[in-house]
């Protein structure tokens, strides 16, 4: 699939698509299908590139040529000079406006994914961030997602699930947890992050219920990854916050990790990749549920497992063997010698033994 995509955006950059110098002399409908043709190459390159963590095809400051206008095929062909757009539009479920949105939605997906997630923006980067900028872009990033969620068309009756408010809300949160979740420029999550992360991961999954039970939703590598992501991002931040885990509740939890557990079931329609995602969820969450058994933790400095997230975070962002862990002493690696905790950690060691390794988001 990337390979595919990325084949189909180097063609239209090669017909010089991206520049908006190609648009010279043409009529109406040839640049706009210029247009079209470009975007939907970008869109499909950024959605398949970040979700296989493979580099992005084009940077944004080589793009030049302007978004397509709101039209539909039948006024585009209808029309021989370029329409008044400049008043208030209303999107209907023919034209382009669930396509732009989601040309927008891209762009900030690919600046975060850059920003966050790239090798390169880790602490031995000269380049690097401090931590009190990142933040600041961070809530940035943050704040044009929230702009985009509430500026999205709405249609009063539409069959396309890409037009449904759920699906607004999944493309939404899967950004969020890109933003919030464990990356190499922020590998540690403070509490408050943990718990964006967590209403997020529970959002994406009560949306993505809705389209199941009405049978909008089908397979898709895109849509299992966003439901494993999710899964993974949420037992991880309650399993690094005990804070958190004493809001949810046992029950609570139980319920969602069983959700998860019917969607990549159900959504997977008996291919193995469903079922390998579905066990290690279930591993997961069987291990994290025994935490519950523990006493609450009076201290207030207690909010975040720092331990389990900087032994988590060692085996996610660097490429040493495991040899070369057993070299390395509890004390070298700023981790108690009693750690990982063998009752609920060995699950998420195996993560990384059994071949699913989070470090695929690097560019």
């Amino acid at each position: 699939m990337w390979y595919t995509s990325g084949m189909a955006l180097h063609l239209a950059i090669g017909l010089d698509l991206h520049r908006k110098e190609c648009l010279s002399g043409q009529n109406l409908l040839c640049a706009e299908m210029s247009k079209r043709v470009f975007w939907c190459a970008y869109v499909m390159d950024c959605s398949i590139a970040i979700n296989m963590g493979r580099p992005l095809s084009i940077h944004e400051f080589d793009i030049t040529t302007p978004f397509p206008l709101q039209l539909s095929d039948e006024q585009l062909t209808e029309s021989f000079e370029v329409p008044d757009m400049s008043g208030i539009i209303i999107p209907l479920v023919t034209d382009t406006s669930t396509f732009i949105h989601i040309i927008k939605l891209r762009q900030i997906n690919a600046a975060v994914y850059k920003l966050f997630h790239s090798i390169r923006c880790g602490s031995m980067d000269p380049d690097a961030m401090d931590s009190d900028k990142l933040e600041r872009t961070r809530s940035s990033y943050f704040l044009s997602l929230n702009e985009w969620l509430i500026t999205a068309p709405r249609y009063i009756r539409t069959l396309s699930t890409f037009q449904s408010t759920e699906w607004f809300q999944i493309a939404f949160h899967h950004a969020v947890l890109s933003l919030y979740r464990p990356s190499r420029a922020a590998p540690m999550p403070s509490s408050d992050d943990l718990r964006v992360c967590t209403e997020s991961a529970i959002g994406l999954i009560t949306s993505y219920s809705s389209l199941y039970a009405r049978n909008r939703i089908k397979y898709t590598f895109v849509a299992i990854h966003s439901i494993f992501i999710a899964a993974v991002t949420m037992l991880y931040a309650l399993r690094a916050s005990p804070s958190l885990r004493q809001d949810l509740t046992k029950p609570v939890v139980q319920t969602n990790i069983l959700t998860f557990l019917t969607l990549f079931r159900g959504i997977s329609n008996g291919r193995a990749i469903g079922e390998k995602c579905s066990n290690i969820i279930e591993r997961l969450g069987n291990s994290l549920l025994t935490l519950f058994n523990d006493a609450p933790v009076p201290d207030a400095d207690a909010d975040v497992d720092t331990e389990f997230q900087l032994w988590f975070g060692l085996r996610t962002h660097t490429f040493a063997t495991p040899a070369r862990y057993d070299e390395l002493s509890g004390e070298d690696q700023g981790i108690s010698s009693n750690f990982p905790d063998i009752r609920v950690d060995m699950p998420w060691e195996d993560l990384f033994a059994g071949g699913i390794d989070m470090g695929f988001i690097d560019i």
